[in-house]
């Protein structure tokens, strides 16, 4: 029989106290790190990603909110957020610079990871 649930964001928290324990979570998935530092920011477009991926908040606070299911994870450093492949979901306003070590199973640039969000008065 099919298990007709559908993927959802995992946060774990409190999951690391040291850098070390993030590398050595990298180390047991296989996964692909990718660094990404965000400034103080307001809610960006609901978007998806085609690789699962696993989150680590090095620094900040940051609201994920899965679209589909309308659940917000509040995260901040120390927590671990597993977003499964083609999950829609944002990130809501952050109240000072976010840093991410996020992993995917492949390696990309993260460019290529990313959706392309325009900036405000972009098309």
């Amino acid at each position: 029989m099919l298990n007709s649930r559908e993927p959802e964001i995992t946060v774990s928290k409190r999951f690391f106290s040291r850098r070390a324990d993030v590398f050595n979570d990298l180390a047991s998935t296989g996964f692909w790190p990718l660094n990404l530092v965000t400034n103080q920011s307001t809610t960006q477009p609901p978007h998806y990603h085609d690789l699962d991926s696993h989150a680590y908040i090095m620094e900040g606070k940051v609201v994920i909110k899965d679209v589909t299911k309308q659940t917000s994870y509040d995260l901040e450093p120390g927590d671990k957020v597993i977003i499964p492949a083609y999950t829609v979901h944002l990130e809501t306003e952050s109240s000072s610079r976010v840093i991410y070590i996020i992993s995917i199973p492949e390696a990309r640039r993260l460019k290529e990871f990313l959706p392309a969000i325009p900036m405000k008065g972009e098309p």
